[in-house]
């Protein structure tokens, strides 16, 4: 068996793979080790991972994750070889992920929107150019987060109209301390403002609030997606955000002369194909 994994901050999606047997796919929580502990980490494998797989080890993980950057990927490897011992493991970004998911040996922008957001050009085997995201604070635009941020700071500052906040407050059973406290003061940030994300998608009806969505998706492209330096005008998405926002993020697209020409709401699907098809997988069985 084999497991191919796309880890987000929020969760991370699984697929076990096992000749002659239909894939077998399950969620745990997101393993971005910028935002998790090596504890965590290690915790979230042992009581999530582990069940889920029923007593069958894996002969080969390819796991695709956020925060996987050299260090990361390094702490994320570390964790799945002490709890698989025998495994093959290889640990890479979450972009990469998505570049195989989207392009497979083809060349373009594959872009990331989820609860952060990322973007790169790819040339059919590596990532060749990449602006940082620089994460929730620095950056991130477009991302779950930068939309969470945008949509409570004009609401609690009456930006937005008054049901909307009153409704926003009811909904989640949340004041505008408690916003604060979680937004200051506790872990996981964030993951708290990307949860909003549905219910600014269920308000796109609400002028203020497409002008709010289209602003975040404009910095994206602005600032991101337009300074590459690449002959083809057109782009390809993956992420939950991308997927349940495609109105507002295609006009942003349009407006800066961009084509978008594919979006998936999650990478998983296409990472499996590509595996399957090309890195002859079955290779590794001992």
């Amino acid at each position: 068996m084999i497991l191919i994994a796309d880890g987000g901050s929020t969760k991370t999606d699984w697929c076990a793979i096992e000749c002659g047997t239909a894939p077998h796919r399950f969620e745990t929580l997101g393993l971005n080790p910028y935002h998790r502990s090596e504890e965590e980490i290690a915790r979230t494998l042992r009581e999530e991972l582990l069940p889920r797989l029923q007593g069958v080890s894996p002969v080969a993980i390819r796991f695709y994750g956020a925060g996987c950057t050299a260090t990361g990927s390094v702490l994320v490897s570390q964790q799945l070889s002490a709890l698989f011992p025998e495994a093959d493991v290889a640990v890479e970004s979450d972009l990469k992920g998505a570049c195989i998911a989207l392009y497979g040996e083809e060349t373009g922008i594959a872009a990331i929107l989820g609860t952060g957001s990322n973007s790169c050009v790819w040339n059919g085997k590596e990532i060749v150019a990449q602006i940082p995201s620089l994460g929730y604070v620095l950056g991130d635009e477009g991302s779950g987060a930068s939309l969470g941020r945008a949509f409570l700071s004009d609401a609690l500052k009456g930006l937005l109209p008054v049901r909307i906040k009153e409704e926003l407050l009811d909904r989640y059973a949340l004041t505008e301390s408690d916003i604060i406290e979680r937004v200051y003061r506790q872990p996981m940030q964030a993951r708290f403002l990307a949860g909003f994300a549905p219910f600014i998608a269920g308000k796109l009806d609400i002028p203020e609030v497409y002008t709010l969505v289209r602003s975040c998706f404009d910095a994206f492209f602005r600032r991101t997606i337009a300074r590459y330096d690449f002959p083809r005008r057109a782009v390809r998405f993956t992420g939950s955000v991308a997927y349940f926002f495609q109105s507002p993020l295609t006009e942003a697209a349009r407006d800066v002369g961009f084509d978008i020409e594919r979006i998936e709401r999650t990478p998983l699907e296409g990472i499996v194909r590509h595996f399957t098809q090309n890195e002859r997988p079955w290779t590794f069985a001992k």
